[in-house]
Order: structure tokens, then sequence, then C-alpha cells
């Protein structure tokens, strides 16, 4: 048996941006989910695991920028 698993809608992509830019609103999102969100719309994950990782990077990068700027 062979089970195969469409990746996430542009709407799906969406919905869980804005969830964890809400959720993580202390660590920047207004700085990275803007490019985020442009790079989601040109070129969609191939999975919900892809979108996941795309959106901890992006907090991730942003708050280790701020704790070497020091700010």
């Amino acid at each position: 048996m062979k089970l195969e698993f469409e990746g996430p809608t542009l709407d799906q992509c969406e919905s869980l941006l804005e969830y964890w830019a809400e959720l993580l609103c202390k660590q920047g999102s207004d700085e990275w989910a803007p490019p985020l969100r442009e790079r989601l719309q040109a070129t969609p994950p191939v999975s919900f695991r892809e979108l996941q990782q795309a959106i901890a990077w992006c907090a991730r990068d942003w708050v280790a920028a701020k704790c070497v700027k020091g700010t």
C-alpha cells in the first residue's frame, strides 16, 4: 500500500504562518514573516514539515541575529 500526501495549499501556508507569527510576535515576526510569506508564495513547500521548519528557522535566525548584535 502506498500513501501519498499533498503539500500544503497557499491558504494553509498563510494560516500556519499567521498562527506562528501571532505566537512569536516578541520574536520579531513582524520582521521575518513578510519575507517568508513572499518566499512561500513563490515556492510553496512540499510538506507541512517543510513549512514548519521554514517558520522555525526564520524565527531562530532573527533571535540569533538580535543576540549577536546585543539588542
